[in-house]
């Protein structure tokens, strides 16, 4: 790889670079390639970095794909809002990661960016399990930093630790300002994750379509997203205790986190994963703190697989550890998890469309207080009395399709009392 010397540039240089009149059409082609590596998958949704003056944006939005694109550039903003009025463009610098939240897309374009800014440090912001779309030019310009000579050393080599090459080929062509003849190297990869974590769902990634007879002659390999069918696992609320194996998802981007997503808004947004793509759910100590646990629980229902299971711990309500945390606003008791299945709704409807099936509670009570007593007695404690009960963990399993809303379909789940 050629290192340039240049300096980064700031927006203000993209400003003049994208004053006046911008001719897209020595572009053309990079436009047309792009489009068609992302035509050829089913359901893309799209996060361009550096959308510039939004003219990928305008051809993905004329074709109904879900799109968002961000600069730094406020010129190149407004030429983005001017020429494509229906897209979705935001200001945004590339090194900063709230810009690439919520993760509600599942492909990322980086078109003629990478050279321009430390590339490895944008693409770490990349969620793992993303389809990334990117090209690089092998000529220098005052705002390049790198030349990408080698294919292989320059990008495959280069990008090994974060990005899984599926599809690497190489336009020649002609410098719109000299004549020169230059190449642009446009490469498909799947963002891997350096520290082994699993990233979003091998369900949740793009579902290619049949061969196109008209393509290019890089062929896809056996790795890209449709050759994997597992379910995933799903760590709700994880915070800095990332399991390995797991998608570990939270509303703040700690070290480690997966998926960023605020639980208390699963009736407008819903979670980056496919229906039926989940086969185990934990969330520890989470719902206590969720506003409105009815969407959410049924937003957890869709992304279960039939017969999913999902434990949850809670502080009992009776307890002041329910109480004391400011951040909590909801307490739970013995039936409260009864309202997260349809026979629950024989009276009223809430509007409430999942349906879990309690398998069994289990009430952690103290030792010292309760070694040697029987059930009986702990349990007309746990009735009649405060600050009994420690914890309450709750196993539960999807049912699909959901039960009607009948009260004789209620069961009556196994509890169980745990000495701590």
């Amino acid at each position: 790889m050629y290192i340039t010397g240049n300096t980064e540039k700031d927006s203000a240089y993209y400003d003049q670079a994208f004053r006046g009149v911008y001719d897209p059409s020595g572009r053309g082609f990079l436009y047309d390639n792009v489009l068609e590596m992302i035509t050829r998958y089913d359901r893309p949704r799209v996060l361009e970095i550096g959308c510039g003056t939004g003219h990928m944006g305008r051809l993905l939005v004329e074709r109904g794909i879900p799109y968002r694109g961000f600069d730094f550039s406020e010129e190149g903003l407004r030429v983005c809002r001017k020429i494509c009025p229906d897209g979705d463009f935001f200001p945004g610098n590339a090194y900063d990661r709230k810009n690439y939240e919520p993760f509600d897309y599942n492909t990322v374009i980086a078109m003629e960016i990478l050279e321009h800014v430390d590339d490895i440090r944008l693409i770490q912001n990349i969620p793992s399990g993303a389809l990334v779309i990117a090209s690089v030019p092998d000529f220098d310009e005052p705002s390049h930093l790198r030349i990408y000579q080698d294919p292989q050393k320059d990008i495959i080599e280069r990008f090994a630790p974060y990005l899984e090459i599926n599809d690497l080929h190489a336009i020649t062509t002609r410098h719109a300002s000299n004549g020169e003849e230059i190449t642009i190297h446009i490469f498909e990869a799947m963002r891997k994750d350096s520290r082994n974590k699993p990233g979003l769902p091998t369900t949740k990634r793009l579902t290619l379509k049949p061969p196109n007879e008209n393509r290019m002659p890089a062929e896809i390999t056996a790795e890209t997203p449709h050759a994997a069918t597992h379910l995933a696992r799903l760590h709700l609320g994880c915070g800095r205790n990332i399991l390995p194996g797991w998608i570990n998802l939270d509303c703040v981007a700690l070290d480690g986190v997966d998926i960023v997503a605020d639980l208390d808004d699963c009736e407008n947004t819903p979670l980056p994963l496919d229906d039926n793509s989940v086969s185990e759910i934990r969330a520890y100590h989470l719902l206590e703190h969720l506003r409105h646990p009815l969407p959410f629980m049924q937003e957890l229902h869709r992304v279960a697989a039939p017969d999913a299971v999902a434990e949850f711990k809670v502080p009992y309500g009776s307890s002041d550890s329910a109480f004391e945390d400011p951040t909590h606003v909801h307490q739970y008791f013995l039936n409260s998890f009864g309202y997260f299945s349809q026979p629950f709704y024989w009276r009223a409807d809430y509007g409430f469309r999942g349906d879990w099936k309690i398998e069994k509670i289990i009430l952690t009570v103290s030792r010292k207080r309760y070694e040697g007593k029987q059930p009986e007695t702990i349990m007309e404690d746990v009735q009649h009395l405060r600050n009994i009960v420690q914890e309450m963990t709750v196993s539960m399993r999807a049912i699909k399709p959901i039960r009607a809303p009948k009260m004789e379909l209620q069961t009556q789940p196994m509890i169980q009392l745990a000495l701590a």
